[in-house]
C-alpha cells in the first residue's frame, strides 16, 4: 500500500480528498498545516506527499525545501523506484 502524507488548511477539501484517496486503496496521514506535516514526516514515512501551498504556519513551499534538506538524493532516488515496481505491477 502505498502511504500519502496530505497537507491541507481547507477541511472540506481535505475530507474530500483523503476519501477519494483512501477509497482508491492508498494510506492517508491528514496534516493541517506544514509544521504539522514536518513534524508528521519522519513517522509516517509517506511514499509520497501532496502539499497545499498556500497554509498558515508554514507554506508547501518551505515546507518542501525543509524536507528536501533532510533526505539524501540516494533515499528519494530507491523510494522513486520502488514506487514505480509497484505501479508497475
Amino acid at each position: 500500500m502505498i502511504n500519502i502524507l496530505y497537507v491541507e488548511d481547507e477541511p472540506s477539501l481535505a475530507m474530500i480528498v483523503a476519501d477519494s484517496l483512501e477509497a482508491n486503496g492508498f494510506q492517508v496521514v491528514h496534516c493541517n498545516n506544514g509544521e504539522e506535516a514536518l513534524e508528521s514526516f519522519s513517522i509516517a514515512k509517506p511514499d509520497i506527499m501532496v502539499v497545499d501551498v498556500m497554509m498558515p504556519v508554514m507554506d508547501g513551499f518551505t515546507l518542501a525545501a525543509k524536507i528536501r534538506a533532510t533526505r539524501g538524493p540516494s533515499q528519494s532516488s530507491q523510494r522513486n523506484r520502488e514506487v514505480k515496481e509497484h505501479e508497475s505491477t
